[in-house]
């Protein structure tokens, strides 16, 4: 999970992506090509709004391939979650495609 800030969603969003992508390997927000706004349950927490989220099959942002889920969480500030892909950095990939003799 994620928190970033920004005018509104959509800045935030790509703020986050920044950050994460700066960071190389993405393993969060930047590997989202987009995110849906959700509004947590009365009485519900989000951060135990989003974990419930991702936990239902039938969720929109279920899975490492749906976009990330978004829940405005103050003035300005948004919790953004979802599941990402374990990725390996370039470096490490082309170093093992090398013969080893």
């Amino acid at each position: 999970m994620t928190v970033s800030k920004g005018e509104d969603a959509g800045w935030a969003y790509l703020e986050g992506c920044r950050v994460d992508m700066i960071a190389y390997p993405p393993t969060g927000l930047g590997q989202k090509y987009g995110f849906r706004i959700f509004e947590p349950e009365d009485g519900e927490s989000p951060e135990a709004f989003a974990e419930r989220l991702l936990s239902d099959p039938a969720s929109p942002v279920y899975g490492a391939d749906a976009p990330a889920g978004c829940i405005p969480t103050g003035d300005e500030e948004f919790l953004f979650f979802g599941a990402a892909r374990e990725l390996s950095t370039f470096g490490e990939t082309y170093l093992s495609s090398l013969p080893t003799e």
